[in-house]
Formats: C-alpha cells, sequence, structure tokens
C-alpha cells in the first residue's frame, strides 16, 4: 500500500513499458485524493523519429507531443499548446586566447583569420548585433530571448519565500541594466527599464566592428580583405537539423548588417558544424572558435548555479574558460559589506566572490549581501563576453483533446499537475469512436 499509485506492468527494451493502477496504494481509499489519479493505465511508447511522433498524436495514439522550431508556425496558435520555461540559458560561447586562435587559424589554412575574436568588443559587438527576439522566434521553438545567465525559475530563498525569485529583485534587475550600459539612480523605474532591453543595437555593433577592425589592423591582427570564418558548433549530433541551419542563416544575416559601411563588410561568416562530442571541452582548450551550449538546473541555488561560470571543480569545466581565468580575473564590488553604514570597495576573483555567496560561505548568512554580489558576478561574466546568452529554453508541446491537464500555468514546483491532476473528456471507447468520427485525424492548429 506504500508503494505509490502505479505499478510496472510490463517493460520492452526501446520499445515501451506500461504502468497500472496499483490497487492497494493507500491514497484510493484514505479520501484525501478525491478525483486525482483518474488515470488508471499509462503505456510509455519509445518512438525516435518526431514526424512519426506527430502522425500518432495526430491521429489519436499519443496524448502528447513535443515540437520543434518548424512545428511552431504551424501550432502556435493552438489551444493545446503548452510553452514550458526551462532553467537553461543558451550561449554563444568563444575561444578567446589569442595564441589559440592563432593555431586555429593555422589548422584551417584558408588564410581567414579568426584571432579578431580575442577582441571583447568585438564579441559585444556580435551580441548587439543580434536581433533576439526574431532568432527566437524564426529559428528555435519558440524559446524566450535572454540577456543574462539566470532566468526567471531562479529562486533565492524558496524554503522561507516561494516568491523569492532572483530575477524579481531590484540587484539582478540591475544586472541587466548594467550589462547594457544603462544608466539609473534611486529614482528609475527599473521594471520599465528592464522591458525596453533587447540586446539589439546595430549601430552600437557597427561602432564596435570598426573600432575594432582598425585597432586589430594596429596590433597586427588583421590584414585588409581578409576572411573572418567562425565555425560553430551546434551540437554532438551527427548532421545539422533545419533549425541548425536557420540559425546559421540568421546569425549571418546579423552580423552582414552590422558591418555595412565598417571594414569588416562581407569579410564575417559563421559556418556551422555538428558531430562533435565534446564541444564544451573543445572551445575550453581552444580547439574551435565557438559553439552553441546552454546551463541550467538548480533552480532553488542560485548561489551555487553561479559557480558553473567560475569554479572549475563545481562545473568539471568552464567551458568559457579559453582566454579569462576566473581565479585570476578580479570584480570590484562596492557594498557595505561590515554594516557600518559606508559603503567600500572591494577587490577579488571571479571564484573568491562566488565561493563566498555559495552554500557554507563567508556572505551565505546574509542574504542582501549574497543578493548584491550574485547580481554583481552575473553582469560582470556576461560583460567579459566570453559567453553571449541569447535565449531561455522553452520545452513545447501539444496536449490531447481526450485529457484536461490540472492548469495550464506552469510552475516549476508542481509543472501543470502531472497525473495526479489530469482529467478526461472521454473514456478510450469514446475517445476511438470521437477520433473515427474526425476521419482519423484530428486537427490541433
Amino acid at each position: 500500500m506504500s508503494y505509490g499509485p502505479y505499478k510496472l506492468a510490463s517493460f520492452e527494451t526501446d520499445k515501451q513499458f506500461v504502468l497500472e493502477k496499483n490497487d492497494k496504494w493507500y491514497g484510493y481509499t484514505d479520501k484525501k485524493h478525491e478525483g486525482q489519479y483518474q488515470t488508471t493505465k499509462v503505456v510509455y511508447q519509445i518512438v525516435a523519429d518526431h514526424n512519426t511522433q506527430l502522425q500518432l498524436f495526430n491521429q489519436g495514439k499519443l496524448d502528447s507531443v513535443g515540437l520543434t522550431a518548424d512545428d511552431m508556425a504551424k501550432y502556435k496558435m493552438s489551444d493545446y499548446l503548452l510553452q514550458t520555461d526551462q532553467t537553461y540559458t543558451f550561449r554563444w560561447i568563444f575561444a578567446t586566447d589569442l595564441e589559440a586562435l592563432k593555431a586555429l587559424e593555422v589548422e584551417a589554412n584558408d588564410g581567414s583569420n579568426k584571432r579578431v575574436l580575442s577582441y571583447d568588443d568585438f564579441r559585444k559587438a556580435i551580441s548587439y548585433s543580434m536581433d533576439r527576439a526574431k532568432f527566437c522566434t524564426e529559428a528555435t521553438s519558440a524559446y524566450k530571448p535572454a540577456f543574462v545567465l539566470l532566468n526567471s525559475l531562479y529562486y533565492y530563498n524558496i524554503a522561507e519565500d516561494t516568491n523569492s525569485i532572483y530575477r524579481n529583485t531590484k540587484e539582478a534587475k540591475q544586472a541587466i541594466l548594467d550589462v547594457y550600459g544603462v544608466k539609473y539612480d534611486e529614482n528609475t523605474d527599473l521594471d520599465a527599464e528592464v522591458a525596453k532591453i533587447t540586446g539589439y543595437d546595430v549601430e552600437e555593433a557597427k561602432a564596435l566592428f570598426q573600432s575594432v577592425y582598425e585597432q586589430a589592423k594596429k596590433d597586427g591582427n588583421y590584414e585588409d580583405g581578409q576572411a573572418i570564418v567562425i565555425r560553430c558548433c551546434a551540437s554532438a549530433a551527427s548532421d545539422l537539423s533545419a533549425e541548425d541551419k536557420t540559425q546559421e542563416t540568421l546569425m549571418n544575416e546579423f552580423v552582414d548588417a552590422a558591418t555595412k559601411g565598417t571594414g569588416f563588410e562581407g569579410k564575417i561568416k559563421f559556418v556551422f558544424e555538428s558531430g562533435r562530442t565534446d564541444r564544451y571541452g573543445d572551445v575550453a582548450s581552444g580547439k574551435i572558435e565557438m559553439i552553441r551550449g546552454a546551463w541550467g538546473g538548480a533552480a532553488f541555488y542560485p548561489f551555487n548555479a553561479m559557480r558553473c561560470y567560475t569554479d572549475a571543480e563545481y562545473a568539471g569545466t568552464i567551458h568559457e574558460s579559453c582566454g579569462w581565468d576566473p581565479t585570476v580575473n578580479t570584480i570590484d564590488i562596492t557594498y557595505d559589506f561590515d554594516k557600518d553604514g559606508t559603503a567600500e570597495t572591494v577587490t577579488d576573483t571571479y571564484y573568491n566572490w562566488s565561493m563566498a555567496i555559495a552554500a557554507g560561505g563567508k556572505l551565505s548568512a546574509d542574504m542582501s549581501a549574497r543578493l548584491y554580489v550574485l547580481a554583481a558576478v552575473e553582469s560582470a561574466v556576461v560583460k567579459e563576453f566570453q559567453c553571449i546568452p541569447w535565449a531561455s529554453e522553452t520545452a513545447c508541446s501539444l496536449y490531447s483533446m481526450k485529457q484536461e491537464m490540472g492548469t495550464t500555468q506552469y510552475n516549476i514546483m508542481y509543472g501543470y499537475g502531472g497525473i495526479r491532476h489530469m482529467t478526461y473528456n472521454y473514456t478510450d471507447a469514446e475517445w476511438e469512436k470521437f477520433v473515427a468520427e474526425e476521419g482519423g485525424t484530428l486537427s490541433y492548429e
């Protein structure tokens, strides 16, 4: 009776497994679960091909299906669409060490330039060239534009305050404004200013590209007319997906527009590839100049999550480590750490700051200081432009007309209510009859 509402009835490797109602479970008779767990049997099918998944779903043979970017044009207005925010922030991650980039030029042996990636303002210009709203709409399955590292799913004090969303704090809002150079004071409407942030400024990108063009020529790191080829490993998959190719096209469109009238006009090209089994390790060690990657998880521990960018022991590999060292590079943070009414400026490494606010760190008992430092470190990491945040992942899916979710408002702690709160509009027999009356194919558009 203590084993839960369902039991494993069958299991076939790479095909399906089935859960059936466990009649002995205490919850079916304790009168505390009335109307819940209406599902009596769950059949999990292994269907690898996405087109087959969609076909089965539209035939009423699956009760949910995940969607890709290509599907969204058809289903984005569906009454049965669920857009589920994820903790993962997608980023372009760069190798920026000058010697590593020179080595990559030698390896390519095509006369192209890669060493311009060592200039912070060059990568900053790429960031400002991106129309994130257009990129997310056209080249992802409804991801949301991102401008910093942590999204709205991160809670800084979940044990005591279920509304303690980090992104809603004054400190986190100021971090976004700091990244994009927006001035503010105690009278600034932070919400209004944050709402204006798009990360997209073609004129600023042009100014930055031209500045780097002139400086790189002066430094002997660029020759007039030289092509700049930036390879980007998008995934470990054997081939690029249609979504990958759309992203490649858009990135080239963005940089073409942002280099018009500059010394780099028509010279920069992104070339996407796939198949690297360790693209994160490869970019960190300078074996490729750029990758697409994402960090996420630890939604209730944002202070520890920041260590993904600053602590090699915590993260395994700091992806953004080819060109800077968080155990050496420093941040100046001005704050009243002693609580004596006087702010002081303290200089320390990225690593030490992140350890100070992590669980057990020297600032871990002071929530206001922790939030201030977390925001300062997040802002500083982005302003290094070793990585460019561009989207928060959203998992889009359709649910069947057969069922009703407990809620369609996602919450990271209870999702949509799960099987526990799922109800049904049809019995299995009624459903089969309904699908047949619809000609065997349903419309979810």
